[in-house]
């Protein structure tokens, strides 16, 4: 399904672990901006999402490199610490819910990857959820759109897999725990911050 804009302000939410965040961030926060007239764009890191995937860096960091995402893109990109401040385990009707008081009358945007869509029917209250926000899809290489997952959740397609750079986070941690370089897979700053902080630079990161 292509993205049909609504007619009420609207803002959008770009959640996962920035683990580190790689140059895909950049081009999904580009693409949001270029396609959906949001007030906002919110990215948002999670402390620990709620089916346990490995986080090798601290919540501290990755909010930092949030914050160094959204310092050089648009004044409409924010970090929001919304899930890091949540103890526990991170559900996202929770945020929804959080959300829908902060920005009452706005609808909510919530991107995601197509390997994302094969999980949604574990989510907590996605029946609910799916009527609460608009899914906006970017196709992931190895997990291909599912029609059937499409129209059952009402997903958009925000992004082809053309548009889309291969590159994930695991392989940036791979890269940096056996010395090698990772020029161009993530923005400068994100890659001068790490070197810093000597993050991902042991086997126990992948």
């Amino acid at each position: 399904m292509e993205i049909q804009n609504e007619k009420y302000p609207a803002i959008a939410v770009l959640g996962g672990a920035y683990n580190p965040p790689t140059i895909a961030y950049e081009t999904i926060i580009q693409l949001v901006l270029e396609k959906l007239p949001v007030e906002r764009l919110l990215l948002m890191p999670y402390r620990r999402r709620a089916f346990g995937k490995f986080l090798a860096a601290s919540a501290e960091h990755r909010h930092a490199m949030a914050l160094l995402l959204a310092h050089n893109t648009s004044k409409q990109v924010e970090v929001s610490d919304l899930e890091l401040k949540r103890p526990g385990k991170s559900y996202t009707i929770d945020t929804v819910n959080e959300l829908k008081n902060l920005y009452p009358g706005h609808s909510i945007y919530w991107v995601i990857g197509t390997d994302i869509l094969y999980e949604l029917a574990d989510w907590k209250d996605i029946d609910v959820l799916s009527t609460q926000v608009i899914f906006l899809a970017v196709i992931r290489p190895g997990y291909p759109v599912s029609r059937s997952l499409v129209d059952k959740y009402h997903v958009q397609l925000l992004a082809g897999a053309k548009q889309m750079p291969d590159v994930s986070a695991s392989l940036i941690r791979r890269r940096l725990a056996q010395g090698r370089n990772i020029e161009g897979l993530l923005p400068a700053e994100i890659g001068t911050y790490i070197r810093k902080h000597h993050l991902y630079s042991g086997t126990d990161s992948l």
